[in-house]
């Protein structure tokens, strides 16, 4: 079953200005800024979603996964679950070891298995001006075609 659309705009100011939300959705905001950098940087842009687990972004260069990264708000009692088994979910699909969680100012490192999950500020991210440090790349078992389970990121 397909993810509702999600629609990620170029001005952050256009979701708040626009949008009647009950709710303040910061890691929604976090989420597009997000997408805005790597779509700058990166062509081919995915999101994975498999057996109800998401991971936001799938970063492929040249055919194969650059990187993984999720995104929220801060990690919390509330979405820490959902947030670390939907990367380790898409790390493991993927046959990579090492993903990104995004925040807006937690720095941690998280090991599940033989995965490796690197918490650290959105800021950070982006100055950097990198897609994600630290991931593995050209793993030896990565898989060369994840077309099957990914989905253009902005258009879910």
């Amino acid at each position: 079953m397909l993810a509702p659309k999600k629609v990620y705009v170029c001005d952050t100011g256009l979701i708040k200005a626009g949008a009647i939300l009950l709710t303040e959705n910061w890691g929604y905001l976090l989420e597009n800024i997000v997408f805005s950098h790597l779509r700058r940087h990166s062509k081919e842009l995915f999101y994975y979603n498999e057996n109800g687990k998401e991971c936001d972004f799938v970063e492929l260069e040249q055919g194969k996964i650059k990187s993984l990264i999720q995104v929220c708000w801060d990690l919390n009692s509330d979405n820490e679950e959902r947030e670390i088994n939907g990367l380790i979910d898409a790390l493991q699909y993927f046959n990579q070891s090492k993903g990104v969680i995004l925040t807006a100012n937690q720095r941690d490192t998280i090991y599940h298995g033989n995965c490796e999950v690197n918490v650290m500020p959105v800021w950070d991210f982006l100055n950097n001006n990198q897609s994600v440090p630290l991931l593995s790349t050209g793993h030896p078992k990565a898989r060369s075609d994840p077309s099957d389970r990914r989905r253009p990121a902005g258009n879910r």
